[in-house]
């Protein structure tokens, strides 16, 4: 995971022929659950001859396309000190001050995860941490209309109907990798 997330070059090699063993095997497209592998995206797109998405940070321009100019989405990622500019396929600049990233670095969730052993964190843990973390982002960006998740850890506390409201005391879906 760690690997991943620092965006070790020597994992798209090995993503390739990952999805190279999955289409060998019948899939019909590749998908994966961590954000961080839009590194590769195109490399592993370029590949194969089935779609890919291996993250939800790719649907980015096509939802600041789908809202009004002034709203904003917020970005809840593992840990926005390794979430890079290149990384959210936007190069507008107005597009990109419509864009609002927050982590849950340094949190329990996040502590767990990259100890040696891992540690499974509970639903609590990891909703405790993700209501933290879009606390802070709203505080900061009243105007977010929507929510991208790019930690495939996030979802299943998304359907807990209180994170998002709780956040952001109004409906919004967050739009998330699974």
């Amino acid at each position: 995971m760690e690997n991943t997330i620092r965006g070790d070059p020597a994992l798209e090699p090995a993503t390739i022929a990952a999805a190279r063993r999955l289409v060998g095997r019948g899939a019909v497209a590749v998908t994966s659950n961590c954000g961080f592998l839009i590194r590769h995206q195109w490399a592993v797109a370029t590949a194969l001859d089935v779609p890919v998405a291996l993250s939800s940070l790719i649907l980015l321009p096509a939802l600041l396309r789908q809202l009004s100019p002034a709203a904003k989405i917020a970005v809840l990622t593992f840990d926005s000190t390794r979430l890079t500019e290149d990384m959210l396929g936007v190069v507008d600049f107005a597009d990109r001050s419509r864009i609002a990233i927050a982590g849950v670095e340094g949190g329990e969730f996040w502590h767990n995860s990259l100890d040696r052993p891992p540690r499974l964190s509970g639903l609590d843990v990891i909703e405790r941490d993700v209501t933290a973390s879009l606390a802070r982002i709203r505080a900061t960006h009243p105007d977010i209309a929507g929510i991208v998740f790019e930690c495939a850890g996030f979802p299943p506390v998304s359907r807990r109907r209180s994170v998002a409201q709780r956040s952001f005391r109004s409906t919004i879906s967050p739009i998330s990798p699974d």
